[in-house]
Order: C-alpha cells, then sequence, then structure tokens
C-alpha cells in the first residue's frame, strides 16, 4: 500500500470508523477444503474479521455474545482461549492485541509474550514490527519537544526492545529489507538497524517489491527507485495535486494502509482505473493509451497494452479484464483462461475464487475448470489448504456490490496525467461519482 506525505487517521479514529460498517451476517461462513469438502460453520454469534483467511494456522474472529470482542480460531474450528477489544492476524508467530488500553504480543497459545505497552501495535513482518510507544512523561516537567514524542512510530525486535532510537511520523511495514518512513513531510527508506537507505525526499510511495519501489511527486514522471534511491524507471505518467487515497475498487474495499480496512462501500464501476504498479513475477501491469499491458524491470512493455484493466501476477497467472469479463493470461501473454467471469480473484495454492454471471462463486483451477461449482454468497482465497466460503444465497433482485451507507475517504482521489498533460481517466472515474452524487 502507498505511504502519503500527510499522516493518516489516529488508530482510534480508524477504530471508531470500524464499528459503523456493516458486520457480515452471523453463522453464513463456511470452511472449505481444495476439494469443496465442508469442514465447519462459525457459530452463529461468531463472525470473521480481517483477511478472512489462516495465518499460522490462526484467523481473527468476533464474538456477538461477547460485546464484539476478537480473537481466534484455528483449523480445525477450535477457538483460542484468548479474547481482546482489538487484535491482529498473526504473522511470524506472534499477533498484536490489546489489554487494558495497551497493546503487546501474544504466541498461539494467548500468552503475552511481549507485555502490552503501546499504545497501537501492527503485525511483525521480516522480524519488525511498527509500534506506537506509549510515553509517560513526568508530571513535574512539561516541554514542547518530549508533548512532541506522543504519536511518533518505531520499530521493535521479536523480543520486544527497540531496532534503533529512530522515531517517525508513519511507517509501512518491512518488505526486502526495507522500510518506508515519513518524516517532516517526506519519505525515504531505512534498514533494520533503522539506518536510512534512501533519505526522507518523496511525496508518494509504496514498499519495495522484487527490488523496486514506486515512487512519485506532484508535477513529475512516477518512476521506479532502487534501494539507492536510484531511478531505474521512469513512467509517462504525472500526477496532478490531489491527494491519492488507495482503494480497491475491484472488491470495493476502502483501504487506508496495510492494516487497517474501514470496510465496504458501494463500487459502480468493477474495477480500478489505476493502480500503483508493483512487480510480481518480474513484470508489473501498466496504462498506455488508456489499455493495459505490463512492463519489465528495464521499462519495456513485454505484454503490450491490449486490456482494459490487468493484475499483478500470482503462480504464474494474472487477471485481466476485456470487455467488462475477468481472465488471465500467462506470463507469454496468451490468454490461457478466457475473460468470461464477472468477477475474479488471484490464484492462491493452484486455485482461484471466480464470480459467474449468476453472482454464484467457486474456485477454478489453472486450466480454468471449476473445481469447487459456484453455489456461493462470497469466496475467499485458500490460504494453508483451506478457504472461507459464504453460504448465505443471493437474491435475484439483491445489488452484486454492497450497499452505500456511510464511508466517504479522507482524501480524495488522485488523477494521472502523460507527459503532453492528458488526462488518461475517462470522466466516469471514482472522482466523478462524488460529481454525479453517486457517493455522498
Amino acid at each position: 500500500m502507498p505511504i502519503l506525505a500527510k499522516k493518516l487517521p489516529s488508530a482510534l479514529l480508524i477504530t471508531a470508523l470500524l464499528a459503523q460498517a456493516p458486520l457480515a451476517q452471523a453463522g453464513e461462513y463456511a470452511c472449505i477444503s481444495s476439494t469443496g469438502e465442508q469442514k465447519w460453520t462459525l457459530p452463529a454469534n461468531v463472525f470473521l474479521r480481517g483477511e478472512k483467511r489462516f495465518s499460522s494456522g490462526l484467523t481473527v474472529i468476533s464474538d456477538l455474545d461477547d460485546d464484539n470482542r476478537e480473537g481466534f480460531i484455528n483449523k480445525e474450528g477450535k477457538r483460542l482461549k484468548f479474547s481482546s477489544n482489538y487484535v491482529y492476524p498473526f504473522s511470524e508467530g506472534l499477533a498484536a492485541a490489546e489489554k487494558d488500553g495497551r497493546f503487546g504480543y501474544i504466541d498461539k497459545s494467548g500468552r503475552f509474550v511481549i507485555k502490552p505497552q503501546f499504545k497501537w501495535a501492527y503485525s511483525f513482518r521480516e522480524g519488525r514490527a511498527k509500534v506506537m510507544p506509549a510515553f509517560v512523561l513526568d508530571k513535574y516537567i512539561w516541554s514542547n519537544s518530549s508533548r512532541n514524542l506522543d504519536g511518533k512510530l518505531a520499530f521493535i525486535n521479536r523480543n520486544g526492545s527497540f531496532a534503533s532510537g529512530l522515531l517517525v511520523d508513519e511507517a509501512s511495514a518491512y518488505s526486502e529489507g526495507a522500510a518506508a518512513v515519513l518524516i517532516n513531510g517526506r519519505i525515504g527508506f531505512i534498514d533494520k538497524d533503522g539506518n536510512f537507505l534512501v533519505k526522507p525526499q518523496f511525496q508518494y510511495t509504496t514498499g519495495f517489491s522484487e527490488g523496486l519501489a514506486l515512487i512519485w511527486e506532484i508535477g513529475k514522471k512516477l518512476s521506479f527507485i532502487d534501494k539507492e534511491g536510484k531511478t531505474a524507471i521512469e513512467l509517462d505518467l504525472v500526477p496532478n495535486q490531489s491527494l491519492f487515497v488507495c482503494r480497491d475498487l475491484k472488491f470495493g474495499k476502502l483501504q487506508l494502509d496495510e492494516d487497517i480496512s474501514l470496510g465496504t462501500i458501494k463500487v459502480r464501476y468493477r474495477y480500478p482505473l489505476f493502480s500503483p504498479s508493483l512487480f510480481k513475477e518480474g513484470l508489473a501491469p501498466l496504462v498506455k493509451d488508456k489499455r493495459f499491458g505490463y512492463i519489465d524491470k528495464t521499462g519495456t512493455f513485454v505484454i503490450p497494452p491490449q486490456f482494459d484493466f490487468a493484475f499483478p501476477f500470482s503462480e504464474g497467472l494474472a487477471v485481466i479484464v476485456d470487455d467488462g469479463k475477468y481472465g488471465y493470461i500467462d506470463r507469454s501473454g496468451k490468454v490461457v483462461i478466457s475473460p468470461s467471469f464477472y468477477e475474479a480473484g488471484n490464484f492462491n495454492e493452484g486455485l482461484a475464487p471466480v464470480q459467474t454471471e449468476n453472482q454464484k462463486w467457486g474456485y477454478i483451477n489453472k486450466t480454468g475448470q471449476f473445481v469447487i461449482e459456484p453455489k456461493y454468497k462470497a469466496a475467499y482465497p485458500f490460504s494453508e489448504g483451506l478457504a472461507f466460503v459464504e453460504h448465505a444465497p443471493v437474491a435475484p433482485n439483491e445489488e452484486r456490490e454492497p450497499p452505500l451507507e456511510r464511508l466517504r475517504p479522507t482524501l480524495p482521489v488522485h488523477h494521472f496525467y502523460d507527459s503532453t498533460g492528458n488526462w488518461f481517466v475517462p470522466e466516469w472515474d471514482i472522482d466523478a461519482a462524488y460529481r454525479t452524487k453517486l457517493l455522498p
């Protein structure tokens, strides 16, 4: 997810917004195997939260009968004897969890191995986790310098000690040994010891993926940089002066950073018109003349622009959109599964969730054959051999997108221009939706 040179809403504010989001209907989730066998269903008082997939053998649940307190359930459908007002998914064997207003980290037994001491805490990535330290000021001593420490972020090791003395305004998780950090309105990259790989100088950036990170500045061309900060690829796109909000329009989810989702919103168009391109399996999707293709790490189109939209590769295949339908291509650009689906997801563990015209979800293999027949209201990616599905039937007149109820993004949407000044995003983009009152 992009890092913005503007501090995002506080974790507490985001939690408040989450509380407004409509919850999934209780009891509609089931866990299935890769053959479609139903292993177990969630109790009627319990629903899934977050990514709806297993990590370290556990996934996050919330209990309606326990004031919506959150906990974990394992692959056998048994609940971990632990609950909290807020937890993050397990990552690298640990999960951030709240207790008495402070965050720490628990192991898979539910025991705190890093005591609750932080104002907020996030998941571990590559042995580091970002936290918001709880600075306690001496009541007899007051200064602007000490007050300004409040709300800063730092990174910790797995033993709970600080990885360095660096405090930042915002940060990404680590990716390929580097984390993007925001300091005084500019973004740079640090290594795991807190040393700067690239000094703070950018307005916007993604994390590193396969050795490259996408950066952009208002009025300048987008480009990919390496870990020395050198430009590796310059793109023929220039952003305007509005801010960028990361939005997964394909699934109708408003996403502000890598860990926090503000729920679902109504989406008029089924695929986004621009997404920060990241390299996956050596290729990155990119738009040219309003069509999407794929570039290699020299910036050369190896799959010519020809699709309405294109997504990053996963397990050798990538989702593409042609004439409003979803299909898949291989790394040579050959269409291996014809665009025929209303929605489609990436392949994980050899299977991909797809939605048919009758609004039912199932799973296909890499030949495009249904391995699990389309019969679900929703289907989520496979992880650790299992996947979650929703059983609730879809009424014939039900909208395909979630109902619009409340959420308006806290940041406006970015536009992009080519180097000649032509706006390549059509008039009916998401920003136009606000102008035409489609969104509140």
